[in-house]
């Protein structure tokens, strides 16, 4: 500390001064030269992903975190997704950020510590999809038994092509195959096999669609692992049998497919029938069939032999003639009770009309319309009597109110007499000083006046005037 000294003179010769971007310039130059290919293991946090596709996340540890960056240019290549809690192995170069003067690693790879990014990116997408209900029973399409026209999307110079032509050569040779050449694997393959799934649905040119490649490693059969295949299967009008690999190999077009095929050729064979199988089983109904026919025809020959016996025995025409005499007597008495009823319905109908006429009130109607009659001149009598004596009382009613009208009583020679600065009338002489103005309304006009006497009369206290 004694050595230190303290100048707040004017600059030092040589001393060098840094601008701000300058040294951060020089912080970030020497960060990418020390830790230019590095590779850091920790746990992801914070992670988000901008609208433009770049992946943003801070890695840490139980002592420290660093931010990191993964660029859309290399996050498209990552098979799986980047989540919050993810123990991960990444490999990048530290740089500054300038604007905020901070270090972050700008990741080139990244992958899951302890779980393979394939398989993990395989979980993901068959969680993702079994949630949406892709892989749910009721949605499979039920597979036809005997197809007409087979459409096969795969390799044209894959095994899968050729296991399938010669199962079906085998099995029965007239059946039609379509092929829609695809890759089977490689960053195009996806593309081209969702693409030939929808041409395929949009053509209709077949009645069901093999979609399936031969065996090999993981990684070559993961065009079938891939999100816009399994959308593409899940879309399919036809229905689809899904052949990848061998029995022990699954991937997610198997989950989505209306049938899983451990192999193309287990494929074929699901969907072509065996030929000497069908002949087999058509001569077997055939002999069935006549079996039948044979028995049907022999119970009914004896069927006919016992009805023919006994129809001589009991000739039909003696039931016949019984019939028929059992409708004339059944006849002859339907029209005796139709007479007999009738008799006795107009022997009713003529009583009837004898009390009718005896129970006419002709006469107790003449009575009664001349009470009301008289009831009707009685009362017009009655109110032509109210009303003249409601007339009268509603004249004199209106005669004394026309008396009690101001105009009328100022007629009269009396005078209203009102306060000249506030209008308000006078009623006692006592609210009145001398020399105040006053206005005298007459029946035709009025009088400005000034009062110079006032004379209060002996008895207004008593009388309240």
């Amino acid at each position: 500390m004694e050595d230190l000294e303290l100048n707040f003179e004017g600059g030092q010769p040589g001393r060098k001064v840094y601008r701000v971007s300058e040294i951060v310039s020089e912080i970030k130059s020497l960060l990418q030269k020390r830790f230019f290919d590095v590779w850091v293991e920790g746990e992801v946090t914070d992670f988000k992903r901008s609208s433009a596709g770049h992946f943003y996340m801070r890695l840490k540890d139980e002592k420290a975190q660093i931010s990191a960056v993964m660029f859309r240019n290399k996050a498209i290549f990552l098979r799986f997704k980047p989540e919050n809690g993810l123990s991960v192995i990444a490999r990048g170069s530290v740089s500054c950020y300038p604007p905020s003067s901070t270090y972050q690693i700008i990741l080139d790879y990244l992958e899951p510590k302890g779980v393979g990014a394939l398989q993990l990116a395989f979980e993901q997408l068959k969680a993702k999809l079994s949630a949406e209900g892709l892989f749910a029973p009721e949605r499979k399409k039920p597979i036809p038994k005997m197809p007409k026209t087979i459409g096969v999307i795969t390799s044209p110079t894959g095994a899968a092509i050729r296991d399938i032509l010669n199962v079906t050569r085998r099995r029965f040779c007239s059946a039609h195959i379509i092929l829609y050449p695809v890759l089977v694997q490689g960053e195009r393959a996806p593309k081209e096999i969702a693409h030939a799934i929808r041409e395929m649905n949009r053509l209709e040119a077949c009645d069901v669609l093999i979609v399936g490649r031969g065996g090999g490693a993981a990684i070559d059969l993961w065009a079938f692992n891939d999100e816009q295949v399994a959308r593409a299967i899940a879309d399919s009008q036809i229905p689809i049998i899904s052949a990848v690999g061998h029995e022990i190999d699954f991937t997610i077009a198997d989950f989505v497919a209306d049938l899983r095929a451990p192999t193309p050729s287990a494929a074929a064979e699901l969907v072509v029938q065996n030929r000497a199988e069908l002949l087999a089983r058509v001569n077997s109904l055939r002999s069935r069939v006549l079996r039948m026919m044979l028995d049907r025809l022999a119970f009914l020959g004896q069927r006919h032999k016992t009805l023919s016996t006994a129809l001589r025995v009991n000739t039909p025409e003696r039931p016949i003639e019984l019939f028929m005499q059992r409708v004339d007597d059944i006849n002859a008495r339907l029209r005796r009770g139709i007479q007999t009823y009738l008799s006795r319905r107009r022997q009713q109908v003529s009583n009837l009309a004898l009390r009718h006429r005896a129970l006419v009130p002709t006469e107790k109607i003449a009575a009664a319309h001349s009470v009301v009659q008289g009831y009707k001149s009685r009362m017009a009598r009655a109110m032509r009597n109210r009303f003249e004596l409601a007339s009268t009382h509603y004249q004199a009613l209106h005669d004394h109110l026309m008396s009690l009208k101001p105009q009328n009583v100022l007629r009269r020679g009396y005078a209203i007499c009102q306060d000249a600065a506030s209008g308000k009338p006078l009623s006692r002489a006592r609210d009145v000083r001398l020399g105040a103005p006053i206005i005298v309304t007459l029946s035709d006009g009025s009088l400005g006046c000034e009062v110079n006497d006032i004379s209060i009369s002996r008895n207004s206290s008593n009388n309240g005037i």
